[in-house]
């Protein structure tokens, strides 16, 4: 009763700093509207300048210096570029039309995303998502007004630009997502907004410090107040409020904007602005509604790490792996005397339809499963998920898109494996697709690593071997063919042969062989029960210090 309390008050204190996120973000628009004698391009640099000294300081402050360590230049460069073009054109957008339009047209943003996760990720546009994008364009058709549209109209360029800015923002948002994966909330604000001030200073010239005093209370207000303020509360309420309602609170965000342009700038709605806004409400909460979740990196505390498993390929499988995670807990550094000690772990046991052995499936259905579970996981507010699959690595990048949270891949732990060991050559077994598909491959061969596969008639045999266990049948007879196929790869010079298939391990282990095997399914345990316990460590301990 006393946790539940708890998690009220913590959900109420970040519902308050949304909203304050909200009001402070929405009233943006007014002090760039209340600047006199600049243009956007100067705005933008001091927006950013500021804002990057404001981060700066608080940074230190915190003692997270580390943190801001440049890490991944030419992605962190692409995506401050791709921001600073979205706050470019929204801020030429509010000089030149009302700030009404500005706000509504560039929350069309989300509809951006799906589109362009068509053309550069090969995704599929959900249906559900495509009736989301008709909605959201036609209430771009109100707010452009066919009544009064002419290019040579400052109002039509104006909103044009709005469009711009919310493709290029959804465009960074996409980006983004890899990197946010790897990297602190602000790590990404700091290198966003010093690129940002980089290349705006470089465009804007020697005349961008010519009218700053009269304007330096605006700058100082959009710098701080609308930028570095606002990011700290949108961090701090994210953590404590579900990732469904972030999405309905900050939804105020362009409400607040048009409320203060109506009272401070005195700028009038017009019937077709107010229609076009709550179309575009429909259809961008249409396309979202699916996917607002809160990103990994600010997820709600917890005392352990919250592990989604991508289980049923095959059963027999996930159940040894789930028992493997647990033990490597035990005989870690957590005490595990109670049920409440043990980390929350969520199985999704899913019939994926992979034909026979992954040789005769549906890629774009199996894809989409795959996809939709770990989504589902993610919903479940796991904090990373695991599949002990071999085969699941061939669709790992398209699953890792559509997703805010890690997923750990079993060949890259393989290969960090192969890579410490300092083998230079080892051998492959696993299904005819895992030997095809060239999931080790591209591991291995970037690093000089020669890779031996078995031989056709071997390969026909370690697929029946598979197909049985899966089946439930640990036969004799099959130990002995897959220990007589190790031995003739130990023959060919393999210093170690990699159990490309997670069944294997469930009919052999190392004392069955003088070879060196290397079991994915015992390296993907180990790396995900180190993953439980590194965050519990830092997660205890943040908490003991509070305290102090």
């Amino acid at each position: 009763m006393e946790e539940d309390v708890v998690d009220s008050k913590e959900h109420g204190k970040g519902v308050i700093d949304l909203v304050l996120f909200s009001i402070l973000a929405g009233s943006v628009g007014i002090f760039v509207k209340l600047t006199n004698g600049m243009n956007a391009i100067s705005i933008v640099f001091f927006r950013a300048f500021i804002a990057t000294l404001f981060i700066l300081l608080v940074v230190i402050f915190k003692k997270k210096h580390r943190d801001l360590k440049l890490v991944f230049p030419m992605h962190t460069l692409f995506i401050g570029v791709l921001q600073g073009l979205s706050i470019y054109f929204y801020f030429n957008s509010m000089l030149i039309t009302s700030v009404s339009n500005a706000v509504f047209l560039l929350y069309t943003a989300p509809i951006f995303a799906p589109i362009l996760a068509k053309i550069f990720l090969k995704e599929e546009i959900e249906r559900e998502t495509i009736f989301g994008i008709v909605i959201t364009l036609v209430g771009i058709g109100f707010i452009l007004d066919p009544r009064t549209f002419s290019f040579n109209s400052s109002q039509t360029v104006g909103n044009l630009m709005a469009l711009a800015a919310g493709l290029f923002y959804a465009w960074m948002a996409i980006s983004s997502k890899t990197l946010l994966r790897k990297v602190s909330g602000y790590y990404a604000v700091f290198w966003q907004y010093l690129v940002i001030a980089v290349t705006f200073l470089i465009l804007a010239g020697p005349d961008v410090f010519s009218n700053v005093l009269p304007n330096l209370w605006q700058l100082l207000t959009i710098g701080t107040v609308c930028t570095g303020v606002a990011f700290i509360l949108f961090m701090r309420g994210v953590k404590k409020v579900k990732a469904n309602k972030v999405f309905i609170i900050t939804s105020i965000e362009p409400i607040v904007g048009v409320v203060l342009a109506s009272f401070i700038l005195r700028e009038k709605l017009t019937m077709f602005t107010v229609i076009g806004a709550v179309i575009i409400f429909i259809g961008v909460y249409t396309v979202i509604k699916k996917k607002a979740f809160t990103p990994y990196y600010i997820r709600k505390k917890r005392y352990l790490n919250k592990l989604g498993i991508l289980g049923g390929m095959g059963p027999g499988v996930t159940a040894e792996f789930y028992m493997d995670v647990i033990k490597k807990c035990r005989k870690g550094n957590v005490k595990t005397k109670y049920n409440s000690d043990y980390p929350h772990i969520i199985i999704s046991s899913v019939p994926v339809p992979d034909g026979h052995m992954w040789e005769d499936f549906d890629e774009k259905l199996v894809t989409k499963i795959l996809k939709s579970e770990c989504r589902s996981l993610e919903y479940q507010l796991c904090d990373f998920i695991v599949c002990p699959s071999n085969p699941v690595d061939y669709f790992i990048k398209k699953i890792r898109s559509s997703i805010d949270i890690p997923m750990i891949s079993i060949s890259e732990e393989v290969g960090k494996h192969v890579l410490e060991k300092k083998y230079h050559t080892v051998g492959l077994l696993g299904t005819k697709f895992i030997v095809k598909s060239k999931v080790y491959d591209f591991l291995l061969f970037k690093h000089d690593i020669n890779l031996i596969k078995p031989n056709k008639k071997e390969q026909e045999r370690l697929n029946e071997i598979i197909t049985n266990v899966v089946a439930g049948k640990r036969l004799e007879s099959d130990k002995k063919d897959l220990l007589k196929i190790i031995d003739m790869q130990k023959k060919l010079g393999v210093q170690a042969v990699i159990l490309g298939s997670t069944e294997f391990p469930l009919l052999i282990n190392q004392k069955d062989t003088s070879a060196k095997l290397i079991d994915t399914m015992e390296i993907l345990a180990d790396a995900t029960s180190k993953n439980l316990i590194k965050k519990q460590y830092k997660i205890h301990r943040s908490i003991n210090e509070s305290f102090v």
